[in-house]
């Protein structure tokens, strides 16, 4: 064996017998953030879904007026208008029709109580009658004759009989003129609360905001946005007024990363429509059913709410994608090394 071999062996087996002998080391790696990716898109808390109102006989409504899609909207700022002309039409027959019924109950009333000043009089000249015949059936004396006498006293129970059928007619006028009355009363009352529900009616077609926000178009069941002319049916949205103050990323999540999630991780928020922008954010919850992600993409997915710390109204629009970086921790990964 020559010289150089040999010492070549000596050395590694005394490399192999020192390192043998030293305790493990042990190699710190730089402090690294794991992150979980997701997708998600922005979407307001506090939102008004602008459709048809509730109309009697009335179930499709045409779109009138539009506000522009994007449109930042005060508070009682038109949002849609829908058709009224029927209403309209339908208000012009009714108030007509109420003025009639109206007529006819003052028309009533004059005559019930023309006819009742009449009745009285007549019960008050029949209560005259008898009262004198009464007078003359009750006198003693013995200078009459019986046929005086017997005629006195047809006279009071004529007189008698005429009272008794004067009260009752006035009893009865009374009666039927109090059902009459009451009857066309209520034909007014119907026809008032009939022309003030058209009147309603008539208002609710302009739909207002009831809260400032911005305008964004529903879509109809062809996957279209709404425009002037269309007709809606009832309950259908045409458009979506959303608080800019209350946007918040609604997010899906994997279902193989849920068991790594909790709510309170901080998120990191970018913007597709402003991808050189940051936004940091928290993961407020996450939820409890797992779904398709679409019907064409069969990944199972979570929806999760991520709140952010700060919001920019001036870009910042309900619907705007975004992707997610969600850090999972800041840890100190140590590896052996034998």
């Amino acid at each position: 064996m020559s010289v150089k071999p040999l010492l070549l062996c000596i050395s590694l087996s005394s490399l192999l017998l020192l390192n043998g002998c030293q305790p493990a080391q042990t190699m710190v790696t730089s402090q690294a953030t794991m992150q979980i990716r997701a997708t998600g898109e922005l979407t307001a808390a506090t939102a008004f879904k602008a459709s048809p109102p509730s109309v009697k006989k009335l179930w499709q409504y045409n779109i009138k007026q539009l506000t522009p899609e994007s449109s930042l909207l005060k508070e009682n700022d038109l949002v849609v208008a829908f058709d009224a002309q029927s209403l309209v039409d339908d208000l012009k027959n009714k108030t007509i029709e109420l003025q009639s019924a109206e007529q006819e109950l003052a028309n009533r009333l004059r005559s019930d109580e023309q006819r009742f000043e009449e009745l009285k009089l007549a019960l008050a000249e029949r209560r005259m009658e008898y009262d004198k015949n009464q007078r003359k059936a009750t006198i003693v004396d013995q200078s009459r004759s019986d046929n005086d006498r017997r005629k006195a006293q047809i006279d009071f129970t004529i007189a008698d009989n005429q009272l008794q059928l004067a009260q009752a007619r006035l009893a009865s006028h009374q009666q039927q003129r109090l059902a009459e009355e009451q009857m066309l009363l209520a034909k007014v009352s119907r026809l008032q609360a009939e022309v003030e529900e058209l009147k309603y009616g008539i208002a609710s077609m302009q739909v207002k905001a009831p809260f400032a926000g911005v305008m964004v178009y529903s879509q109809n069941f062809e996957g279209e946005k709404f425009s002037t002319g269309d007709t809606v049916q009832f309950g259908q949205p045409v458009a979506e007024i959303s608080q800019l103050d209350s946007l918040y990323v609604k997010a899906e999540i994997d279902e193989i990363d849920l068991q790594q999630l909790r709510a309170g991780l901080s998120v990191e928020v970018t913007l597709d429509a402003y991808p050189e922008r940051r936004f940091s954010g928290v993961l407020h919850s996450l939820g409890n059913a797992v779904r398709d992600k679409s019907r064409d993409n069969l990944r199972r997915v979570v929806d999760a709410r991520v709140n952010l710390h700060s919001l920019d109204t001036d870009i910042m629009r309900p619907g705007m994608t975004a992707r997610l970086a969600i850090k999972l921790s800041h840890t100190d990964g140590v590896a052996d090394v034998h």
